[in-house]
């Protein structure tokens, strides 16, 4: 890895520190605000040759020149899409071991993962030995060190049989409900949904509030199920826009036994309902965020959509709404209100038969 360093400082990509795991986490989220403000955000299968004087930089390498981290992640994301292969290649040696390290590799976007991989191996057969060297440093180190910061209890622990998937709405990656030793989490691994992925941090996604956002989601779904090479998650439970995650997820492949909703936005997401045998949808009365997102629609987007949010598609089937009136939107994911309501026996029925 010493040698990949040396390479990187070269070409003139700015470094980042390893040690710091969840500040770097932090840093990805706010690198993402950064690419998209300058217009640098990342797509599929397109070259970005900008100019190192551009004004759209200029801002970036002054941030970075300050210390700025976000910035220095900013940067090195824009250079995995130069056109020139010894820049993408040098990018991506600085970015491999961050998206392998504890929980920074759960908030890297899809397309930039896949796309830090199929540069390291096109550079493994790249005609410029010092190409090929710095990617098989790279793509070797990765494999076999350790990161700086990341702990034991942060690596992968494989499970067996038919595997759940618990996925966080809105702005609410920061929050611990959804982790092992989050209390919904440990709610339904001890009970209900044994089988939770238990990683130390589990698949997680951005939480932007936007389409582009979600889409970026949905498809990191369907490529971590194939990187865990799961056949078929037995239940995705999916809170807020979660659950519109879980379903736009099996556009790109994902497969799911069941797909849980809970008090998720009634918007149309797309399904590949050849990908999942069942859905159910779980709300309160009057839930105070789908209001608002029912009012957003009628008046911002001058639509008219059901205001009680129930979605209209048979193939979902809608739980009848818990006798809870005005409460939080959280409610649903909060093991009180599944233990005093016997939610778990109502989705997953067959539980009380084994």
């Amino acid at each position: 890895m010493k040698e990949a360093s040396i390479d990187t400082e070269r070409m003139e990509i700015p470094p980042v520190e390893a040690g710091r795991i969840g500040g770097l986490a932090d840093c990805l989220e706010e690198s993402s605000h950064y690419l998209t403000y300058f217009e640098l955000d990342s797509s599929e299968n397109e070259y970005l040759d900008i100019p190192s004087d551009s004004p759209k930089l200029a801002g970036l390498y002054r941030s970075y020149e300050k210390g700025d981290t976000s910035a220095a992640v900013s940067l090195i994301l824009a250079c995995l899409r130069h056109p020139h292969p010894a820049v993408r290649t040098a990018a991506a040696a600085c970015i491999q071991p961050l998206k392998e390290a504890g929980e920074t590799r759960f908030h890297f976007p899809g397309p930039d993962v896949y796309r830090v991989e199929s540069i390291l191996k096109q550079g493994l057969w790249d005609e410029d030995p010092g190409i090929r060297e710095l990617a098989l440093t790279a793509w070797g180190a990765a494999a076999l060190e350790p990161i700086a910061g990341a702990s034991d209890s942060s690596k992968r622990r494989r499970q067996r049989g038919p595997l759940s998937l618990l996925v966080h709405g809105t702005n609410s990656y920061k929050g611990d409900w959804w982790r092992p030793h989050g209390a919904f989490f440990d709610y339904l691994a001890s009970g209900p949904k044994p089988n939770l992925i238990n990683d130390e941090s589990p698949w997680s996604w951005s939480g932007e509030c936007n389409e582009r956002a979600r889409q970026i989601a949905a498809k990191s779904v369907a490529g971590f199920q194939r990187d865990r090479r799961i056949r078929k998650f037995d239940s995705i439970i999916g809170h807020s826009y979660g659950g519109g995650i879980a379903l736009m997820a099996t556009q790109f492949g994902a497969k799911a036994r069941k797909i849980v909703l809970l008090s998720t936005p009634a918007h149309d997401y797309g399904v590949n309902w050849d990908n999942v045998d069942d859905v159910v949808s779980l709300r309160i009365h009057w839930d105070n965020v789908l209001m608002l997102d029912c009012l957003y629609r009628v008046f911002g987007q001058r639509r008219r959509p059901s205001v009680r949010q129930y979605f209209s598609d048979s193939h979902i089937k809608e739980i009848p709404e818990l006798p809870m009136w005005f409460t939080q939107h959280c409610s649903t994911h909060e093991p009180s209100v599944w233990v005093d309501n016997s939610v778990a026996e109502i989705i997953w029925p067959t539980m009380s038969n084994n």
